[in-house]
């Protein structure tokens, strides 16, 4: 087997960066206005730097998020909204991590405008990049751990993106991104499934997940802890047959949590967190008794829920995907070969952006 090291390309100058300084020079010769797509950390990510760039001369006419939640505060509409204004507007700025959604999205209202897609992970990578240089060897031990080649061929991709900021890499080895967390090349679903969504947002893996399994299944349990979030996630849920929503952060001990909320997808625990929320652990659930699928989603905290969910994770043995962009990708899949040896692991990519790196473990009958 030819080693990740081997299949690393030296580093170059962001390419994103080029096309994104390009496209910000032009909409200032020409005077064009622009939206953004995303209100979540990348938007907010990308809408500093186009700031920076312009020395604050350029600033979006709109931001268009798919939360609901986020819909009229300050100048944020929905994709509704946008809709019925995006004639006028000349650029727009995709600012998701699954922007090949969007820009589909995009393309089915006929909008006639330029499209750009823009990560701030993909932009800022250094030192995610210097983070696997420094350990290469833990790296590599999982990369020979993997149980496929096209997992291999994703963390080969990740890093020479991470080098180039070129995300044409992506191009031989991206999953469907709208099966991220739940992809059908790694995953199988039965018609007794159990789900525990840990991180559900507004539901909408919750939907993809019903979608999958043909409505069959057991039960199903979102758990957010923004309140925002929750309160959209919470009125899904009351419409479907077995599915319940709690609002919590699901971590290595209960108790009580600091949470720094709004931010929709990219919320998350902080101890200068102005939000208090309750804090569980997966072992003190009950619906963890007859878990076979839990989903993790938690912006760096993974580990936290895992290790809480270490005793459910031994007895049960359920399939788990999970967020791994960072030290995730080894401590993960290490952690979890000592609970369950016979787990198989993999990873895929979906979208343009760095942190859209999900691993998956599962029992291969």
């Amino acid at each position: 087997m030819q080693k990740l090291s081997d299949r690393i390309i030296p580093k170059q100058k962001n390419k994103m960066q080029q096309t994104l300084e390009e496209n910000l020079t032009r909409i200032q010769e020409n005077k064009e206005n622009f939206a953004i797509w995303g209100a979540g950390a990348t938007g907010q990510g990308i809408l500093s730097f186009i700031r920076e760039f312009s020395q604050d001369k350029l600033e979006p006419e709109y931001v268009i998020d798919n939360n609901s939640s986020l819909w009229g505060t300050g100048n944020i509409i929905s994709p509704k909204q946008f809709c019925e204004r995006m004639k006028d507007i000349a650029n727009v700025f995709v600012c998701v991590y699954v922007a090949d959604q969007v820009v589909a999205q995009l393309k089915e209202y006929g909008y006639q405008g330029k499209i750009i897609p823009a990560s701030m992970s993909v932009l800022g990578c250094e030192d995610r990049v210097l983070l696997y240089e420094e350990n290469m060897e833990k790296v590599e031990e999982v990369y020979e751990l993997f149980a496929d080649e096209q997992s291999r061929d994703t963390i080969a991709a990740f890093m020479n993106v991470g080098r180039s900021g070129d995300t044409s890499y992506w191009d031989k080895v991206n999953g469907p991104s709208e099966e991220k967390l739940l992809d059908t090349g790694v995953l199988s679903y039965g018609k007794t499934e159990h789900f525990i969504d840990v991180g559900a947002f507004t539901g909408d893996t919750i939907e993809k997940f019903i979608q999958l399994c043909g409505g069959n299944y057991a039960s199903i349990l979102g758990i957010e802890a923004d309140q925002r979030n929750f309160s959209v996630l919470q009125e899904k849920c009351n419409s479907l047959t077995n599915v319940n929503a709690l609002n919590a952060a699901v971590c290595e001990c209960s108790g009580v949590k600091h949470f720094c909320d709004g931010n929709s997808e990219s919320s998350y625990l902080c101890e200068g967190g102005t939000t208090e929320v309750k804090a569980v652990k997966i072992d003190d659930l009950k619906e963890a008794e007859g878990v076979s699928l839990i989903k993790i989603s938690t912006n760096g905290f993974e580990m936290d829920v895992l290790r809480g969910a270490a005793k459910t994770i031994k007895n049960k043995k359920p399939k788990l995907s999970y967020y791994c962009s960072r030290e995730e990708l080894w401590r993960i899949p290490l952690f979890l070969k000592s609970l369950v040896p016979e787990y198989k692991f993999y990873v895929r990519h979906y979208g343009i952006g760095m942190q859209a790196l999900i691993g998956y473990a599962v029992i291969e009958e």
